[in-house]
């Protein structure tokens, strides 16, 4: 089995993301106060401290150059030329062979729970497995590219104008992308009707 493409969330650097804010904050309110108990070094003081938070921001870009190739809302994609592995945050891992996928939607519409911002419109791959299983595979922006070759390389009659139509709206909908000619469609409806995986 040859794998085109692995995207999985790091469990060491999520841990490490966790433990950042416990070390700078600490360390910044050291270096503010240390600067007006001793003003004699109060120079010195100030420039550890600015050494300390370029570091700090150096960090912090790599974690967002991170965000871009790690998937947040997932825990592993993985795309062999065999078929399509997946596991959610909450769920446990799928697999499914090109062979028995029945179709793919790709689907953008108002997310169930709304951000702190408001709501939002959720975007993900809904591929139907000829057992009649429905997975969600949640659109992340690091990883379309690749999932869409994949597609279109292992799904012969795969429309790839239909999935960049779906990718460039900013509009709710649904884009059939992939149907075999013997499969129903998927239900109509709200996402709440699919199986959520």
């Amino acid at each position: 089995m040859k794998t085109l493409y692995i995207a999985r969330q790091s469990k060491k650097s999520e841990r490490m993301d966790n433990l950042v804010p416990w070390i700078v904050v600490p360390v910044f309110a050291l270096g503010f106060l240390a600067g007006n108990i001793w003003p004699a070094h109060k120079l010195s003081l100030h420039l550890g401290f600015y050494s300390f938070g370029s570091l700090v921001g150096a960090r912090l870009i790599v974690i967002l150059a991170r965000i871009s190739r790690e998937p947040v809302n997932y825990r592993l994609l993985r795309l062999s030329d065999s078929g399509l592995e997946y596991q959610g945050l909450a769920s446990e891992r799928l697999t499914v062979p090109w062979t028995d996928i029945e179709s793919i939607v790709f689907y953008r519409d108002e997310a169930l729970f709304p951000d702190l911002t408001g709501p939002y419109l959720e975007t993900m791959w809904i591929v139907k497995n000829q057992d009649g299983k429905v997975i969600e595979v949640m659109d992340e922006w690091g990883n379309r590219a690749r999932l869409l070759a994949a597609f279109r390389k292992c799904l012969p009659g795969f429309d790839f104008v239909q999935g960049r139509h779906g990718l460039r709206s900013r509009k709710a909908g649904r884009w059939t992308c992939f149907q075999k000619p013997s499969a129903t469609s998927l239900p109509e409806g709200q996402p709440g009707v699919l199986a959520r995986s």
